[in-house]
This record gives structure tokens, sequence and C-alpha cells, in this order.
């Protein structure tokens, strides 16, 4: 549990806020058109974007590793963009992957639902990137 009188507290949530809207778009566009979902790709592009620009003076001793982590997302969401298949009814949109939805226990958002296949890395990578920021802790 994080100290919320701890000067790094703030940022540590900022952060976790960065790695929830990349999150978000592995949850949406799973369900999308191959044009709607180029703009979640795009926005989840842009959310890596400014999470570079905001961790290298707040997380400068980690920063190698977040910027590593936060590049081979982006190669993921780069590679993930081009894929435009035929896919079954009820199937991801995107790789036609089996979709799972969980109850999150969170009122604001009481079911999550996933592709178990296609964005595999990248919820890996920003797994990675809730140890590296402290957002874990949250």
């Amino acid at each position: 549990m994080l100290d919320l009188n701890h000067p790094q507290t703030s940022n540590i949530f900022k952060a976790s806020g960065y790695i929830d809207k990349v999150k978000f778009g592995c949850q949406t566009y799973i369900n999308q058109t191959f044009e709607e979902r180029q703009l979640t790709f795009e926005k989840m592009k842009s959310e890596c974007d400014e999470m570079l620009i905001f961790c290298k003076n707040i997380f400068p001793k980690q920063y190698n590793d977040i910027e590593k982590a936060i590049k081979n997302i982006q190669i993921e969401i780069a590679n993930l963009r081009l894929i435009n298949i035929e896919t079954e009814a009820g199937n991801c949109k995107v790789c036609n992957g089996e979709i799972k939805s969980f109850k999150s226990y969170v009122k604001e958002f009481p079911k999550i639902t996933i592709c178990q296949k296609c964005p595999e890395k990248i919820y890996a990578l920003l797994l990675e990137l809730e140890g590296l920021t402290g957002a874990s802790w949250i």
C-alpha cells in the first residue's frame, strides 16, 4: 500500500493512469472494426509517448528499463495495427482469439472483457511497468 504522504505518490498514480489507459485500449480494440481500432491504436501509442516524457525525470533510475518496455509496447501496437483478417462472431476482431469476460469488483467497471491472445505481450509489459513505476502498490 502506498504512503499517501510520500512525495512520489502522486507520480505513481499518474504513471498508473498511463498504464490503465493502454490497458483500456486493449479491452476496446478487440471489438472494433479495422478502421475504428486504428484510432484506438493511435491513442495507445500517444499514451506511451506521453508516459516516456513523464517518466524521464520522475523515475531516472528506472528510466532505461521503462523506455525499453514502452518501446516494446509500441512495437506490439504497430504489429497489431496491421492485422486485418476475417474473424468469427464473438471472437477478437483482430486475431480471432477467444474473448473472456471477468467480474472486476470495481463499481465503475463491473466487467472486464479481454482477448487472451493478441494483447498478451502488451499486458506482460504493462505489468513490468507497474513494477518499475510503483503502480503495482496501488
